[in-house]
């Protein structure tokens, strides 16, 4: 799924917002205030951690392709397409 970081919190925190729903993350990675990421949602000790797949913001179709290779998905028009539109429905 796709999150966005709304804003940037002191001790490496974010509000990330995922659909409609805001949620404070600790983060891992480097990420930027207003950029989307695709990001992996994994259950540890009945905790939700998010798990950004990649660490680059998803705008472009080059970062599109490098994020479905990652995940072990073809870089094929329908699934770059899908992915630009979990992107731009936020």
């Amino acid at each position: 799924m796709t999150g966005k970081v709304v804003n940037m919190l002191p001790k490496k925190q974010a509000i990330v917002q995922i659909g409609n729903q805001k949620l404070r993350a600790q983060l891992d990675a480097s990420l930027t205030s207003g950029e989307h990421y695709l990001m992996q949602v994994k259950q540890i000790n009945n905790n939700s951690v998010l798990k950004v797949i990649s660490d680059r913001p998803l705008s472009s179709t080059e970062n599109i392709i490098k994020v479905l290779k990652a995940v072990d998905k073809s870089p094929t028009a329908l699934n770059i397409s899908m992915v630009q539109q979990l992107i731009n429905r936020g």
